[in-house]
């Protein structure tokens, strides 16, 4: 790691650390290495991370919507929005008491046969967001879909092969 990578990542977690609860490293979590190849973390998202997307998260209750459903045998929930699916994916973090994180993606229901999945990362990294609870990984779907609020504008939606368009 150059001494330019290591300040920029400082500078990154001194600028977020108001909306993350922690960084773990990519290979504490049992990720594809196809998800994100250039991530070096997750970031787990917290309550401050919800405010910056709606400040309004607080005043509605962040629990699960009728409008998501159970999507497979791995937990996954779907819904559908503007024309995408939405999904929030369980991944398990590994070491002691291996917890469930749930990191968010999206589709457009209509592109075929190569259809662009995407994953609400924060740009710098660029570094996929999670969350140790799904009702909070559904929440910031519900805020971010289509796209953050200009106030959020340090996250974005990035093919879930790694690179910011």
């Amino acid at each position: 790691m150059t001494s330019d990578h290591a300040l920029e990542q400082w500078i990154f977690r001194l600028e977020h650390k108001d909306f993350v609860e922690e960084f773990i490293d990519r290979n504490q979590v049992h990720l594809a290495d196809t998800f994100v190849p250039s991530a070096k973390y997750v970031a787990v998202g917290n309550h401050e991370l919800l405010w910056l997307a709606d400040p309004m998260t607080f005043r509605s209750r962040t629990r699960r919507s009728r409008k998501w459903v159970n999507s497979g045998n791995n937990g996954s929930v779907q819904t559908l929005a503007d024309g995408h699916f939405l999904w929030v994916h369980p991944v398990v973090e590994t070491g002691i008491g291996s917890k469930t994180l749930w990191y968010i993606e999206r589709q457009l229901m209509w592109q075929q046969p190569r259809a662009t999945h995407e994953v609400l990362a924060f740009r710098q990294g660029p570094t996929p967001i999670v969350f140790r609870d799904s009702k909070h990984a559904m929440a910031l779907v519900k805020y971010c879909h289509p796209a953050p609020r200009d106030e959020a504008d340090c996250m974005c939606w990035i093919p879930i092969s790694g690179t910011i368009a």
